[in-house]
This record gives C-alpha cells, structure tokens and sequence, in this order.
C-alpha cells in the first residue's frame, strides 16, 4: 500500500480509542463529574506506584466513575512475584484518580485499595523504575536482561516434568553398571554422560525460550496517534490495537495473556509462560526437538534395564514365567516403572506438537495464522515452497541472530518520555 494513502487512513483514527466500542466522547460524558471537586493535572501528570502487598491479591478495577458502585471498564492485575505497577493519574479527586489502563481512561479509588484488593498506592516523587512503569503483565529482570511471562506456574511444572524422571532415571534406572548393561562399565559411564548432556541441553533451551523477550513492540502514549512501529512491515488492511494505541504490524498480535502487541506472533505458550514469537520462536523449536531426544533416550535406557533384568533372571531361573519376571520387576523397580511411565505419558503430546511445528515450517505459517485459518482463502505470500521453507525455517534456528530488544531502550537514561516514562512531582 502506498505510505501516502497509509497517513490518510492513519489520520482518522481517534488516539485514545475504547475496548467496549463507546465513543470517547460518550465515555467522557459518562465519566464527567464537578469540575470544582477535580485536579486536572493532564498538562503536568503524576505517577503513581501500585505495589501489591499480599500473596492473595485481587485486581484492582478500574471504573467508569468515581462512584464505589461505578461499572468497571478494566482491571489492574499484578505481575509475578509482586512486581509494583507505576501508573500515570491525569486527574484526581481526593483518594481517586484518572488514569489510562488498557485502551481507556477510568476511576481508581486509592483509599480502599489496601482493605478491598490488598494494594497500595504512593506518589513517585522522582523517576520511577522502568521494569514497574512497563504496563505489561510480565516480569522484567534487572535492566530488562530477561523478561518472564505472567503463568509462573506453567513454567514451574514443565521444569518439574522434564527435571524429575531424568533425576530417576540418572539415580535409580543407571544406579550401577550390573542392574543397566551387565557389569560394563564404560558404557555406563557413557550412557550417564549422555543424558547429563540431553538434559542440560533441554533445560538450557527451556529457560532462554521462556526468559528471552519474545518480541514486545512499546506502546504509544495515549495522546499520540497510532503509529507503525519503526521498521515494521505494514499489514495488508489497519489493524489497530486500541490497548497500546498502535497499529499493529503484519503477523502480529496483541496476547491478552501478557497484555502486550507481540512482533510475529505464534501462540502464547502456557508450558513456558510466555509468548513465542520472533525473538524466542528459535529457543522453542530447538527445545522441542530435544525434548523428544530426551524421551527417546529414556526410554531407550529404561529397556535396556529391563532386558538387562530379564536376561539375569532367566540365568538365575529358566523356569521362571514373564508373569512371574513381571512380578519381580514392578516390586525391584518401582521407580524406573514411573520414569517410563512418565516418559510414555510425556511421549505422545510432546511428539504431536512437535510434528504440528515442522507443519508450519514447511507452509511458512505461524501457530495463529494457522488456528484462524488466515490463507484458507487468500494465498499465502511467505510460501515460498516446502524445500526453500524448511531451509529458512532451519537458517532462523541455527544460523540468524537474535534480533535486538525494542525493550531496550526503557533502560536508557537518555531515553526520551513516552512509553515506560514517569512524571516528576510537581516543584512546590
């Protein structure tokens, strides 16, 4: 599309657009109150630091007017392990504040934050931290240096699924060089190192496909027009997403897990936490492919166990059945039993997604194209054929760097305001 007809169309949309479809000017109506009760501080607005106090949080909402009773138009929901919020107020009247929150202005009332959602709220009277003022719902290491998407728990249990059987397997299943391969021990050793390095390999893979930032593109304050992101590929038709105030680029997606427009979006992975995109879509591919090695390699050494077993029961025994070798091994080797049987359970869904991704390589789709069936109708120009896909799909996995962080500039002191910057208390 030519970038004339591109700025026209840009030049109608309204900056401070709404979720719910109201007109601003009908939600400013709605929201209107005495104006000699009210603090306009629109040209000069305060920032003000939300921290959690408790574990058992709720979400603050944000409502339509400062009436305890008001209908609420969004909520303010904590980032993991508690990570404070800093929040522009553009009016106040008394304990409540006017503030920008997802795509829409509304009322927080800070005098019962902390009896009603356990929240508290103090004024910043300098610049505050960038990682709290990120309106986003991940959590933003020092420095932005890593970024952890908000299901901390999803994260916790694939580490647990993958940690766990290996730990049986590497102190149970290969205790000794007699129970795995009958007495040699070199193969042992090698046998041991070999799952020590799958492991390794896997868990590596896991924490930088769950710790990069996938690809957040900033948003735009809320009075300034929505723009494409510098060096963005434009889409075919206007896509703006009214939460960060934007026009969203070809291929990508607000998550409204992460509460963030994601660069070349592919899903939003519950397993890691995060999003999966252009930044960490590598790291993704790269740990599926070893966790199915890992799978294969402990099954593969929990039958050589079992054949290892058998094959010195029938020396010690020829007449012993199956059923009674079967008998022997389940009370002798309860926890290899639940190392394979873990490992088998683990087998089928991690395997199918696997082939699902190697699918999407080849016909150049993404896991959000696909869902939603983008080119059932309308030809796909990124296929490029199944070969020239499966090399760049190959390519961006092994040999493309890792492109830079449109984070990164938060954590520039000599970043201009804008997004992720906090106002000064005003000079007495």
């Amino acid at each position: 599309m030519a970038q004339p007809a591109r700025e026209q169309e840009l030049a109608g949309v309204e900056s401070t657009p709404s979720i719910d479809a109201v007109d601003p000017e009908e939600m400013e109506d709605e929201t209107a109150v005495d104006d000699a009760d009210v603090e306009d501080m629109t040209s000069r607005p305060l920032a003000y630091r939300f921290a959690p106090l408790r574990i058992r949080r709720r979400h603050v909402p944000v409502l339509q007017e400062p009436a305890a009773h008001a209908r609420c138009v969004a909520s303010i929901q904590a980032k993991p392990f508690g990570q404070a919020r800093v929040i522009t107020a553009y009016k106040r009247r008394g304990p409540w504040l006017w503030v920008w929150w997802d795509g829409r202005f509304g009322w927080v009332d800070t005098a019962n934050l902390e009896p009603r959602c356990g929240w508290t709220a103090e004024l910043v009277s300098g610049d505050a931290d960038p990682r709290e003022a990120w309106p986003g719902d991940n959590y933003l290491g020092p420095r932005g240096r890593f970024v952890l998407g908000p299901d901390v728990g999803g994260f916790a249990a694939t580490n647990a699924m993958t940690t766990l059987p290996t730990l049986v397997v590497f102190f149970s299943t290969m205790a000794s060089p007699e129970l795995l391969c009958g007495g040699r021990r070199g193969l042992w050793l090698a046998l041991r190192a070999g799952l020590a390095a799958i492991y390794a390999t896997c868990v590596f893979l896991l924490w930088r496909a769950a710790l990069t930032e996938p690809g957040v593109l900033p948003r735009n304050p809320p009075d300034a027009k929505p723009s494409l992101p510098p060096g963005c590929a434009d889409a075919p038709d206007l896509k703006i997403c009214h939460t960060c105030n934007l026009v969203r680029p070809a291929r990508s997606k607000h998550c409204g897990s992460c509460n963030n427009c994601v660069e070349l979006f592919d899903h939003h992975c519950p397993w890691l936490g995060t999003c999966v995109a252009r930044r960490n879509y590598a790291y993704f591919a790269l740990f599926l492919h070893c966790e199915v090695l890992l799978i294969i390699y402990v099954g593969c050494v929990t039958a050589l166990r079992f054949a290892t077993a058998y094959a010195s029961s029938r020396r010690d025994d020829p007449g012993e059945t199956v059923g009674g070798f079967v008998d022997h091994l389940v009370e002798d080797a309860t926890w290899p039993l639940g190392a394979a049987a873990v490992a088998v359970g683990l087998a089928f869904p991690v395997v199918s997604l696997l082939a699902f991704h190697l699918r999407l390589a080849a016909i150049a789709q993404t896991t959000n194209e696909s869902v939603r069936g983008v080119y059932r109708h309308a030809p796909n120009r990124h296929d490029r054929g199944c070969r020239r896909n499966c090399w760049a799909a190959l390519d961006l996995a092994l040999c493309q760097k890792i492109p830079p962080s449109r984070l990164a500039a938060l954590f520039r002191r000599t970043a201009p305001g804008g997004y992720g910057s906090v106002a000064r208390e005003p000079a007495p």
